[in-house]
């Protein structure tokens, strides 16, 4: 926002009252959107070296006076803990210092050895109601705040459900770098009429081109940063927030999110460090999502027409090579975006998307330390979800390796290891899973199951099932719901100590596979086998049980100790020729 002049502070002395001063910024960062980013031969994003800012191309016009060093004794500014009152000078004294620097034409506002409280909560400026961005400590447009290791920003203690530490308040081109911010979580007063799940420590609003460097972000009763646009999308005073970069802070023990992107579009988040997001504490318990990286952009459907409301938009993101460790739920979530890239990441703990298209994850580790619930638990039910691509990542230590739901995925070349259940799936369209390997070591371990859903118009290919029990499942695929649908099974291994089973189940091809174990066959119409290869050495090669129709098994190769082919009821319609039997 945006070019309004006040008159300005010139001595360091107690003001109640401040004016921000809006200083327009003569040069913006250029805006680069995911869509430009190159990409490789089959249409992947395959760089993103010029995505949205870097360092390079932030550029605030030269300023008269290059530092200004923050003097607290000078403005007021009491250390350790005070009261409510003190607090609050706190914060207005610091407010009045950036505003003198403002005056001053200073280009980068220094603060050393602090460690203060500040009240947040308390209305000022001659304000009828309570907004917590508002009543932050609010950095002017066009300004760096520079703060050191010794730098130590503290909320004061309240009841309030929201607040904010520090904000932009609206400004544009902006930088912090260093320094800690803390919450208050340990030390609240919870209300008893909410959650109180809107204690942020950081909140970016209505921001265009700013970076924040190393900052530790501790202890929000909400989420530690939070980024988003202020009023919705649709609304005439709508204030965007775009082109920023957060690299190498370290997000820790916030209660709700360590970072929370609700609105927005060409940001990344590059190299930084989140800690312990949504734990319990002896004093305070996290509140869900409970996740280091929540994207989470309101929309819902209009009442009156049933169309999607797009109330926030959050798109453009890039999310890579940070480290995640011990959240409480979940790691990086998108409940809902578009373009957004996660790559080169280390994780704890799962990589989630809801309604999301065009996502990309690609090149992450996602190692629990323990046994976590999912790895990947990727997309929703409807038309929303669809052209997303995730490739290349490891994922260890999972109860459920991936389950994946919705249209127009490519999923190849992840390595899934150490899980009960590897690949789940439901309502799949259009989408193809390839050269993947699924390799669970657990005695109940099993490898793609696919239970009472729907999957058509779609092949999973050349991928590899090693399991303890079944590597196999399908079982009332199509069979309330999409009986002309089809899934293709095609070349891959199915290895494990129980047969593989299809039951219940309509249109379903399986050709040139390998199984490392028997099959059974119960109650299916439509499913033909072709041309595979059966290796059985302890059951029959292939069980058909009764309620079968439409059933083909044409081509096959059957090493087995016992029958090669057991029919139990012949199936109607039943083509059985050009099989090999070795026992």
């Amino acid at each position: 926002m945006k070019n309004n002049s006040n008159s300005l502070l010139t001595q360091p002395v107690l003001i109640i009252v401040i004016f921000a001063v809006f200083i327009s910024c003569n040069q913006k960062i250029q805006h680069t959107s995911l869509s430009g980013i190159t990409t490789d031969s089959s249409g992947l994003i395959a760089q993103a070296n010029n995505f949205a800012v870097s360092e390079k191309n932030y550029n605030i016009p030269t300023k008269k006076t290059n530092n200004y060093t923050l003097d607290p004794a000078a403005w007021g500014i009491q250390e350790g803990k005070v009261n409510d009152a003190i607090a609050l000078k706190n914060r207005i004294q610091l407010e009045a210092a950036f505003q003198d620097a403002v005056q001053k034409e200073v280009d980068t506002f220094k603060i050393g050895a602090l460690d203060a409280f500040f009240d947040v909560v308390t209305v000022t400026k001659g304000r009828k109601r309570f907004e917590s961005w508002k009543e932050a400590i609010t950095i002017p447009a066009n300004f760096n705040l520079a703060m050191s290791p010794e730098t130590h920003l503290r909320t004061q203690p309240n009841n309030n459900a929201r607040y904010a530490l520090l904000s932009n308040g609206t400004h544009d081109n902006i930088s912090i770098t260093g320094g800690h911010l803390y919450g208050e979580r340990n030390a609240h007063t919870y209300s008893g009429k909410s959650s109180d799940e809107w204690g942020q420590v950081l909140d970016l609003i209505g921001l265009e081109n700013a970076v924040i460097d190393g900052v530790n972000i501790k202890d929000g009763n909400g989420d530690g940063m939070t980024v988003h646009e202020l009023h919705f999308t649709f609304a005439a005073d709508h204030d965007k927030t775009r082109n920023l970069l957060i690299k190498n802070c370290t997000f820790d023990n916030n209660r709700r999110n360590n970072l929370a992107i609700t609105g927005g579009a060409s940001i990344i988040v590059e190299a930084n460090t989140f800690l312990n997001a949504g734990q319990d504490t002896p004093t305070s318990k996290g509140t869900s999502p409970k996740a280091a990286i929540d994207v989470e952009p309101y929309k819902e459907r209009s009442k009156k027409t049933g169309e999607l409301v797009h109330y926030e938009e959050a798109e453009d993101i890039i999310i890579r090579n940070n480290i995640e460790k011990s959240s409480r739920w979940q790691g990086f979530v998108v409940a809902t975006g578009r373009d957004v890239l996660i790559e080169n990441n280390t994780l704890e703990s799962s990589i989630n998307f809801g309604y999301s298209d065009h996502m990309v994850i690609r090149n992450n580790t996602i190692i629990n330390p323990q046994m976590g619930s999912v790895g990947m638990n990727l997309g929703a039910d409807g038309d929303r979800v669809f052209d997303n691509k995730i490739y290349n990542n490891v994922v260890k230590n999972f109860k459920q390796a991936l389950s994946i739901r919705g249209r127009g995925y490519e999923i190849h070349d992840n390595d899934f290891e150490n899980f009960n259940t590897g690949l789940r799936i439901y309502d799949l369209i259009d989408s193809e899973i390839y050269n993947n390997t699924f390799n669970g070591n657990f005695p109940d371990s099993r490898g793609l199951f696919i239970h009472v859903t729907t999957a058509n118009n779609s092949i999973i290919k050349n991928n590899q099932f090693t399991t303890q029990k079944k590597p196999l499942h399908i079982f009332n695929l199509n069979f309330y719901d999409g009986k002309q649908n089809e899934l293709q099974i095609v070349a891959n291994t199915f290895t494990g100590n129980a047969a593989a089973t299809i039951g219940n189940s309509y249109g379903v091809s399986l050709r040139e596979n390998i199984f490392e174990t028997g099959i059974r066959v119960q109650g299916t119409k439509r499913i033909s086998f072709k041309d595979n290869q059966i290796n059985s050495d302890n059951l029959d090669g292939i069980q058909i049980r009764e309620g079968n129709t439409d059933f083909q098994f044409i081509g096959n190769r059957i090493s087995s100790n016992k029958q090669c082919i057991q029919v139990l009821e012949v199936p109607d319609n039943f083509i059985k020729e050009n099989n090999t039997c070795n026992k």
